[in-house]
């Protein structure tokens, strides 16, 4: 139970801070991981199925900045939809990203997080 009540609070503040750069387009992201940091987590990390996940300490914690953020979108950003990514599942949603990051290595988490918002936002 603490696990679960510590993780909350760790996704939500993490998500709270994605949030505050995403809405103003300023400001400074918390410890900014690179395309090149994710990749590594990623291909260290077992994906299956729609959520099954064995990952490294790496992985939890860029998987957990990438799930704060988005539910910070979709809580913060009145487009109509409930949840911008709805149409993948987890692992698909980790799996478009690292696509990303392979084709864009010098860029952000960030700016790969961006891109796949933007990406679902005329579906």
């Amino acid at each position: 139970m603490r696990l679960a009540i510590l993780s909350a609070i760790l996704v939500f503040g993490i998500a709270g801070e994605a949030l505050a750069y995403g809405a103003k387009e300023r400001g400074s992201l918390k410890d900014p991981k690179s395309c090149i940091y994710y990749l590594d987590a990623y291909s260290k990390t077992t994906l299956t199925g729609a959520t099954k996940i064995k990952g490294p300490y790496e992985w939890w914690g860029v998987s957990g900045w990438i799930d704060g953020f988005l539910s910070g979108y979709n809580v913060y950003v009145d487009n109509g939809k409930f949840d911008i990514v709805a149409d993948l599942t987890y692992n698909d949603t980790y799996r478009w990203l690292g696509s990303w990051c392979r084709d864009n290595p010098s860029k952000l988490l960030f700016n790969a997080v961006n891109a796949l918002i933007i990406s679902r936002s005329f579906k």
